[in-house]
């Protein structure tokens, strides 16, 4: 079980741990030992350079349990952190030699750091860029697509919520999104038919998803099948600690860089590892499932859910809540009305579940209000019509 972990660590961070730890650490084997005897943690350790002329102040969205305020010089952020994803972005879509010229950054902004990440590393590889977050009510999803199309734009940078609406907003109105080249999403899990649906709108568009945190500046990319593959940075390497009586795992991220350490990070995720991922790139991957939250039967997350609404044809959004008396309640935004004789199975699987459904309706100027397949008190009164 723990090949995953050998093929993570590398002379370079067993060197980051040692000087860190001040131990003598020689071995993989050691290193995974040392590592386990760790607990799993919250805390961050950050050792702020802070700019003299002023700093960018960010927070997260608390989604993973608690929300996140952190401080960023300007100058790292534009420098070492966009050099550092610039890198990933040719790894996953080879954006110089496929000259990919332009890209459109559509998706939450407020007080993350995620827009002006992307934006600078995108800069650094000389794309042009739009910086068109989605909860501006002056860019509207209308007016991203009309962009994707008029302007020809290569790249897309968003959720996999707003990449659907894109792409039922382009083919409601017959806008060409052939010029999509490359499609980074994240900020939310993906099942591997949901991807397959996007990918439907964009047909010639490679597709990746990241998975990670933002207060930790780090992450995994997904392969076609929607799992996530392992890296060998010497600086990242993530974990997973088996849950009682159940047949997923806790994921746990460690992260030892000069600005940043922290061990054992509990994600709050759950998934477990793909022995042998049938992608192009073969081995070890990871599969998320969600939150510890999103469980809302015994090993069956939200998005066990929603890929099994795409299983039976459905193309749809889900959003959780929680009830007045403690039950899920699951929203669903779909094409059409799910069949009764499909929601009156799905209700017997799941009897602390309470399901709704209602179609789309108009998306041209939807604004989401939180993300898709995970639980999100409160989701109700932006998501139920006529609240």
């Amino acid at each position: 079980m723990d090949n995953y972990l050998l093929n993570q660590i590398n002379e370079t961070f067993i060197e980051n741990w040692n000087n860190h730890f001040s131990t003598h650490i020689k071995t993989k084997a050691e290193m995974i030992e040392q590592l386990r005897r760790q607990p799993p943690t919250r805390k961050i350790d950050r050792e702020l350079k802070l700019s003299s002329k002023g700093n960018l102040c960010f927070f997260t969205s608390g989604t993973s349990g608690q929300e996140t305020f952190f401080q960023m010089n300007p100058e790292t952020l534009f420098g070492k952190f966009a050099v550092g994803l610039g890198q990933m972005y040719e790894e996953l879509f080879n954006v110089s030699n496929h000259n990919i010229a332009s890209a459109i950054l559509a998706f939450p902004m407020d007080g993350s750091p995620l827009g002006l990440k992307h934006l600078f590393a995108l800069l650094e590889l000389g794309v042009d860029v739009y910086p068109g977050g989605n909860r501006n009510l002056d860019f509207t999803p209308q007016q991203v697509v009309n962009l994707v199309h008029k302007k020809e734009i290569e790249m897309l940078v968003s959720r996999p919520l707003e990449v659907g609406v894109y792409g039922r907003l382009a083919k409601k109105w017959n806008l060409d999104t052939s010029s999509v080249m490359a499609i980074l999403m994240t900020g939310e899990v993906i099942g591997k038919r949901r991807l397959k649906m996007l990918g439907e709108y964009f047909p010639n568009a490679e597709i990746k998803s990241v998975y990670g945190l933002t207060e930790i500046n780090a992450g995994l990319f997904a392969c076609e099948c929607g799992n996530y593959h392992f890296r060998t940075n010497g600086q990242t390497v993530v974990d997973l600690e088996q849950r009682d009586n159940s047949i997923y795992s806790s994921i746990y991220f460690t992260i030892i860089r000069p600005e940043l350490s922290v061990i054992r990070y509990n994600t709050r995720d759950v998934g477990h590892i793909v022995e042998n991922c049938p992608c192009s790139q073969g081995g070890h991957a990871l599969c998320v499932k969600g939150r510890d939250s999103d469980e809302i039967a015994r090993d069956f997350f939200i998005l066990d859910f929603s890929e099994r609404l795409y299983e039976y044809g459905y193309e749809h959004n889900v959003f959780g809540d929680i009830t007045q008396d403690g039950k899920y309640h699951l929203i669903v935004k779909s094409m059409e009305l799910i069949e009764e004789k499909v929601l009156d199975q799905l209700k017997a699987e799941l009897p602390n579940v309470v399901i709704s459904n209602y179609l789309f309706g108009n998306e041209d100027n939807y604004i989401p209000k939180t993300k898709s397949c995970t639980l999100h008190r409160g989701v109700e009164k932006y998501e139920v019509p006529n609240y």
